[in-house]
């Protein structure tokens, strides 16, 4: 009788501790979907500092992990107070769920960390190279621009020069001119706009190549930022529905408490 008692105290015990860690790894889930969220509003070149990665601390895993499913299970299946008609097929999805749960938030979120370094690497990559063609570009105007200050050049190669020169001032005094998306709209851009324009021009063509790879790049970097977002707002989401199923399956679970 009293190893009977004793048996019954340690499965009751053991579900209240299960109970109570679900709670809090639901808020914890809760607060990294919401972090998920703040970082991918980041993933943008409109924003002024660097990418943010923010990770909430998730401790209640290996907790729940070292109460262990086959325990657990037990608690919450086994002995006289866990007759027939309390194990319901709603009570064994909803105790399978919580597992399943766990062990994908397990994953995701150790899965969606390591994978930031493979996006900073990457980006900085597309962005290395979009830098080099731009510089390439600047090397090869400058001496242009050395070699005509203060002679005036008749004709179309003069005007060409002239406007080249102007769309440099004018990005050069437009606010936040480093950024990616403005040094390709403002500068890249216009200057490929203004070379088709001047096909006729070999300056203009030889100037094509190094614009074009600039471009290449720049669209790589931004499909790559683009899939990056859509990532972490993937992320978000997930985690805001492991967050409600743990909650409603806990439900459930609690009246056998």
């Amino acid at each position: 009788m009293l190893k009977t008692i004793g048996k019954y105290s340690e499965r009751r015990r053991l579900r209240k501790t299960f109970h109570v860690a679900l709670i809090e790894f639901s808020k914890q889930v809760k607060k990294q979907s919401e972090q998920y969220d703040k970082s991918s509003q980041t993933f943008t070149f409109d924003k002024k500092s660097n990418f943010e990665f923010n990770r909430a601390t998730i401790s209640t895993i290996s907790s729940l992990n070292g109460l262990d499913y086959n325990r657990t299970f037990e608690a919450f299946f086994f002995g006289f107070e866990n007759t027939i008609k309390f194990n319901s097929k709603r009570k064994f999805i909803a105790f399978n769920r919580i597992w399943d749960s766990i062990k994908s938030v397990e994953f995701w979120h150790e899965k969606s960390f390591q994978d930031v370094n493979y996006f900073i690497e990457k980006y900085n990559e597309f962005n290395e190279r979009r830098n080099d063609a731009i510089e390439a570009h600047r090397r090869f105007f400058e001496p242009i621009m050395t070699q005509l200050d203060g002679q005036n050049v008749p004709g179309d190669i003069g005007r060409y020069v002239q406007a080249v020169d102007q769309i440099h001032v004018d990005w050069q005094n437009f606010p936040n001119r480093t950024r990616p998306n403005i040094v390709h709209r403002y500068l890249v851009v216009r200057l490929r706009i203004l070379n088709r324009k001047n096909l006729n021009l070999t300056i203009a063509n030889r100037m094509n190549d190094n614009l074009l790879t600039a471009t290449t790049e720049y669209q790589s970097q931004s499909n790559f930022l683009k899939a990056q977002k859509e990532q972490f707002e993937n992320y978000h989401h997930s985690f805001r529905n492991y967050y409600r199923l743990v909650n409603a399956s806990r439900n459930i679970l609690k009246n056998y408490c």
